[in-house]
């Protein structure tokens, strides 16, 4: 299993996350815990019936589900039942779980049978992640602020002509300038960043409105 170093909250909320490789994946949902619990109560039965193919019944696509897939789904399902705060996101056969809880997600990683991924912030950045702008970095940053430029906002073209002539102030795309210029609201997005708060508020007078606003904050590694 990989390690991974949380530099950005998940969903503005979460400093861990668990990605899991499971055949039932895309069936697993906090918000329908129960619509599962019926699923593999079916399986059980399966099971108990002596069974040698099993099958999930979904309603449209009827799936075949081995032994092992449905007693790890079903390890799972014990866990998740637990927990009082998380979310998940499942994407084909990969299922992310994403929570505050440290301890709980370590056992959820002891139940499954493929655990891929495991993410958590460094000790030394850890107090910094309770707010969910701050963006953790590897070097100081030269720049400061990101700001997340969304689609159909206005900004005065002549931004892109002051941010070339000024790359100490800020920095963005070269796809990002054209749309500036050519004002093209409904493509416009991108990210700029700025050196400062003050450089930032200043070149806000452009920009009518932004999506985010992250600060890049370095946080040295004690390790090294």
């Amino acid at each position: 299993m990989k390690h991974f170093e949380t530099r950005k909250l998940f969903y503005n909320r979460y400093k861990y996350k668990l990605v899991i490789r499971t055949a039932l994946a895309r069936h697993i949902n906090p918000r329908t815990l129960s619509k599962l619990r019926e699923n593999l109560d079916r399986l059980q039965r399966q099971v108990d019936d002596g069974e040698t193919s099993l099958v999930l019944y979904t309603g449209f696509l009827n799936k075949t589900v081995s032994k092992e897939d449905f007693y790890d789904a079903k390890r799972i399902y014990q866990e998740l039942v637990k927990a009082h705060d998380y979310c998940t996101r499942a994407e084909g056969l990969t299922l992310s779980v994403f929570s505050n809880d440290w301890a709980w997600l370590l056992k959820l990683e002891n139940k499954a049978d493929n655990p891929r991924e495991l993410w958590k912030p460094r000790k030394e950045s850890e107090e910094f992640m309770d707010d969910p702008n701050v963006i953790i970095v590897k070097t100081p940053p030269k720049y400061e602020y990101k700001v997340t430029l969304r689609p159909y906002d206005k900004v005065d073209p002549g931004f892109a002509d002051w941010a070339e002539a000024n790359p100490d102030l800020a920095k963005t795309t070269k796809k990002t300038l054209s749309h500036i210029r050519a004002n093209r609201r409904y493509r416009l997005s991108g990210h700029v960043y700025f050196r400062d708060a003050k450089v930032m508020f200043l070149a806000s007078l452009m920009l009518s409105k932004v999506g985010r606003v992250d600060k890049l904050v370095y946080v040295a590694d004690k390790d090294k």
